[in-house]
């Protein structure tokens, strides 16, 4: 899980509340005119470099939603935040319909109207990615820091889920076969300090069209640990 640094609603968005006030005040997402809600979905994948606020795998508007972290709906919804732009978050579409899916989803759609303040960690936290591990297999575990809180987050958003194994483990396949030779003079060298910072900072940043590599924070794991 990548921390996502929210930036300014989009302007559609707030002159849509300022205009629609009942509508605004409604907290019905139903109310949303489709300019506006088109704008806020678009300025959600900017603000998150094309990838999805839990597993981080590659989105664009036809795979993605408009998710909300506190749930608008079920025990314990805030419908007071449904318009909140700080709320809002984009998720990937959790691979349903998939035919590798049998019947399993992930992510806001696996989430759904589950939430728990103590037992969900947010994207929006600073340090999300530290309560997370990886293994050269592609799976998830929780770290020591947080760890019934980030297990739990696991569960209820299947982040385990076999395709995004299979997907995480081909990155960091790639990685291993990969980016490191082409950082690095011959198959069998080494890779020094230096490389692996320059390799972690690259990783760190969005590319020149502002898309971060799918399962960036895994990969800025892997190298970090396992060179």
């Amino acid at each position: 899980m990548k921390y996502i640094q929210k930036a300014p609603e989009p302007d559609e968005f707030t002159r849509w509340k300022q205009a629609k006030p009942k509508k605004y005040q409604s907290k019905d997402w139903k109310k949303l005119n489709p300019l506006p809600k088109k704008a806020l979905h678009e300025t959600l994948l900017k603000e998150q470099g094309y990838i999805c606020c839990y597993c981080e795998r590659a989105i664009i508007k036809n795979n993605s939603h408009i998710e909300h972290f506190v749930p608008k709906n079920g025990p314990n919804a805030a419908p007071n935040l449904t318009f909140e732009y700080q709320n809002l978050l984009c998720s990937c579409d959790g691979n349903a319909g998939h035919i590798e899916n049998k019947g399993l989803t992930h992510c806001g759609i696996r989430k759904d109207d589950w939430f728990d303040a103590d037992l969900m960690i947010s994207p929006l936290d600073k340090d999300c990615a530290n309560y997370f591990r990886y293994t050269t297999t592609g799976k998830i575990r929780p770290t020591s820091e947080k760890q019934k809180a980030a297990d739990e987050t696991i569960n209820r958003c299947n982040l385990n889920h076999p395709i995004l194994k299979k997907m995480r483990h081909e990155a960091l396949r790639r990685i291993a076969l990969q980016s490191l030779t082409d950082n690095m003079t011959l198959l069998s060298d080494i890779p020094t300090q230096e490389e692996i910072l320059q390799l972690i900072q690259s990783y760190s940043q969005p590319d020149a069209k502002g898309r971060y590599t799918p399962f960036c924070t895994a990969i800025i794991y892997f190298l970090s640990a396992y060179y």
